[in-house]
């Protein structure tokens, strides 16, 4: 699961990526909350449980407001 912000572009250089493991199961509703609180600071929470995880990509001190939630 990813929570991804940036420039827009595709690229490493134009966004930064916070990546967590954890799946949802099937057939079953789940609360998920992406939250990004800075390029340095993003996370996901599951059913009010906070994920580990990693944040990808370079360093970007512009930010649009498009916030895309992957699966």
């Amino acid at each position: 699961m990813y929570i991804a912000a940036g420039l827009g572009g595709a690229r490493p250089k134009n966004r930064r990526t916070f990546k967590s493991n954890e799946s949802l199961s099937l057939n079953t509703c789940h609360h998920v909350v992406g939250i990004i609180r800075a390029y340095k600071d993003m996370n996901i929470y599951i059913d009010c449980i906070k994920t580990e995880g990693v944040i990808q990509g370079m360093v970007q001190r512009t930010w649009s407001t498009r916030i895309h939630i992957l699966e």
